[in-house]
């Protein structure tokens, strides 16, 4: 999937809001990718625009303390590596700023996790939620059956994705997805 893998996961939330079913998702990637992976994360909030305009909020400090607790807590399992970008400026001395503290950012990940998150990491949390699946027989083992129940476990993930993610767009009133236009995985 990713042979040399990735330096850092960038989780990018908007400044308005992190809610609940914002929280369900993350627990939903921790499931595909496993518990470690926020620790091979970034959290990138955009808007920082907003919240420099905004006078009850001074700087990043300040958004922290009003932040909800379930974005307080993904954070802390992020290792508190967080990157605030201004989404409208014009002034490249800030853009680059922004985009160099968020490759700093991702540099300290492959640091304090000793190398990047990696196929290998991948395939064993995929070697973990196997072996979290019930007993299987010697006979399913052997079944030829195994690579349909594969592709099932895979459609019932999918298919999660896509309730949250409707539940999500629900929440912000965008048009929810045309299920016709989504393909098997």
């Amino acid at each position: 999937m990713f042979p040399n893998g990735l330096h850092a996961l960038l989780l990018v939330v908007s400044h308005t809001r992190f809610t609940k079913e914002d929280a369900l998702v993350v627990d939903l990637l921790k499931h595909v990718f496993g518990e470690r992976f926020l620790q091979y994360s970034v959290m990138v909030v955009t808007g920082m625009d907003v919240i420099d305009a905004d006078e009850k909020v001074r700087n990043k400090q300040d958004y922290l303390k009003t932040a909800p607790p379930e974005f307080l807590e993904v954070l802390k399992e992020c290792g508190t590596r967080c990157v605030f970008f201004n989404n409208k400026t014009k002034d490249e001395t800030i853009r680059r700023t922004q985009l160099w503290e968020l490759i700093t950012l991702a540099e300290k990940t492959v640091e304090l996790n000793k190398g990047p998150y990696s196929d290998a990491l991948f395939r064993t949390q995929q070697e973990v939620q196997e072996n979290n699946t019930p007993a299987k027989t010697y006979a399913d083992v052997e079944s030829p059956a195994e690579e349909t129940r594969s592709a099932e476990h895979w459609n019932i993930l999918w298919k999660k994705i896509l309730k949250l993610i409707r539940g999500w767009r629900k929440c912000r009133r965008v048009t929810p997805i045309n299920m016709n236009q989504v393909q098997n995985v």
